[in-house]
């Protein structure tokens, strides 16, 4: 827990970096929110993604799961690296992704009863975020490393957003 704290605090404060400038100034656009299926929120989230630099962003993002035995949650957060220009990326992430359920079918990684911890996200994929343009789109896989079962676990992820 301490782990992610830290790790949270570092990509929070990072994105505060040159609030100043403007997207015309920088030649992209910093902020975007956006929904992401799958991914790194396991079923859905809903994120923040803040460009520090040219090639590289910070990103938080929450989800909420509620089912018949009980709800589950998750907060996620990631760097990533992007190679790529004119509005088009190939994204290289890593982050974490903490989950807590009571219902194991919430989150398919463990047998537990109830599931409480972090796992390693990363995402591997295309992004478009044009300059000047609002519309944000993201797809790729995203692998887990989960610490309930001490194995690699292959998922994707779709996004939609907006940029400004």
């Amino acid at each position: 827990m301490k782990l992610f704290r830290n790790i949270f605090l570092l990509l929070f404060f990072s994105s505060t970096v040159a609030l100043g400038q403007t997207n015309q100034e920088v030649g992209f656009s910093k902020n975007t929110v956006y929904a992401e299926l799958a991914g790194a929120g396991i079923t859905y989230s809903i994120n923040y993604d803040r460009r520090i630099s040219e090639n590289i962003s910070v990103r938080g993002g929450a989800n909420y799961a509620p089912t018949l035995v009980a709800p589950g949650f998750g907060l996620i957060g990631q760097s990533s690296y992007l190679i790529g220009k004119d509005g088009e990326y190939l994204e290289l992430g890593i982050g974490l992704t903490y989950v807590f359920s009571e219902d194991p079918n919430v989150v398919p990684f463990s047998d537990d009863e109830q599931i409480k911890g972090s796992l390693i996200n990363s995402f591997i994929g295309f992004r478009s975020q044009q300059v000047g343009e609002p519309v944000f789109f993201r797809f790729g896989i995203t692998p887990f490393y989960s610490f309930f079962t001490d194995k690699l676990i292959w998922s994707g992820g779709l996004s939609f957003g907006y940029s400004f």
